[in-house]
């Protein structure tokens, strides 16, 4: 439930997350560091705006007063009291000091107890201050060195891993399947174990920082020819070239095409044209032995 409470200065601050298990001293814990306040507070309830108040103790559960209000047909009105140091009661009082900073702004009209005592149960926990990095650094390298100058062992000599490339062509015209994805992380998993065995490896091999960064520069060198053998690999004039002459090949596929469907349609109407000339040439002939047949029968007339 909902629990409002007036504070000083005539604002309204409303706390929710309040239940049967909250007590008097985590409601004004919230309420105190909500509103960024140090000092002696306590919580106090007005039955009917009356003059009369009840007081709660520290470990009081204000839930239960409300519920025993609503039986009794009483509608409460809670207060943050803010008390004066030389005030010797201490009965219903909770002294207050922030461990930090609440987060919560002083605007914020309503608080989460249960958010608001888990943030500052972590940030009042006490952590010891971090190590310095350079005085860990040269601690665990001296240790290293000392623990390698006593062992004795034969030396083991660098080794370079062969990590498998792919090349940047395959990744753009082919589509990998699930098997395949899950293929390429499992061989970068592996890749990555290595490397971090090989450096712990070389970590503990090299005492001089010379050799140390003799093999950085061979790794930089490394990555770098199998960056530019990559890019060889790929050959992009190349690859423009074929997709250009594909994309020609294919415009000049779609033209024969149209072309022969063109000749086609071509040979249809000659077809036609000579059918309809054959026909006509038919019916002209027809047309004049009738008309001289009819001249011939006038003539005899």
């Amino acid at each position: 439930m909902d629990l409002i409470v007036s504070t000083a200065g005539g604002s309204i601050q409303s706390v929710s997350g309040v239940n049967e298990n909250t007590t008097c001293a985590q409601i004004v814990y919230v309420l105190a560091h909500a509103r960024q306040q140090k000092g002696r507070f306590t919580l106090i309830a007005r039955l009917n705006g009356s003059d009369q108040e009840h007081r709660f103790t520290p470990d009081e559960r204000p839930y239960e007063f409300i519920m025993e209000c609503n039986e009794q047909g009483v509608q409460p009105e809670f207060e943050l009291l803010k008390l004066d140091i030389e005030k010797g009661d201490d009965g219903g009082q909770l002294n207050l000091e922030p461990c930090t900073q609440n987060m919560l702004s002083t605007n914020s009209s309503t608080t989460s107890v249960d958010a608001m005592l888990s943030n500052n149960a972590d940030h009042c926990q006490g952590r010891p201050d971090p190590p310095d990095y350079n005085v860990l650094m040269a601690g665990r390298c001296n240790s290293l060195r000392w623990n390698n100058m006593n062992t004795k062992r034969s030396y083991t000599p660098l080794t370079f891993l062969n990590i498998p490339n792919f090349c940047l062509h395959d990744l753009y015209t082919h589509k990998f399947t699930w098997n395949d994805l899950e293929a390429l992380i499992d061989i970068q998993e592996r890749t990555l174990a290595a490397q971090k065995t090989e450096l712990v490896r070389v970590e503990l091999t090299l005492l001089d920082s010379k050799e140390r960064e003799l093999i950085q520069l061979r790794k930089q060198h490394n990555n770098l020819q199998s960056v530019l053998e990559s890019l060889r690999n790929a050959e992009w004039p190349k690859c423009a070239e074929s997709a250009e002459a594909e994309r020609l090949n294919t415009t000049i596929a779609a033209m024969r095409t149209a072309v022969a469907e063109k000749n086609r349609e071509l040979v249809e109407a000659l077809n036609l044209q000579q059918t309809l000339e054959r026909q006509l040439a038919s019916e002209q002939s027809r047309a004049a032995k009738v008309e001289e047949r009819h001249s011939v029968l006038e003539h005899e007339d």
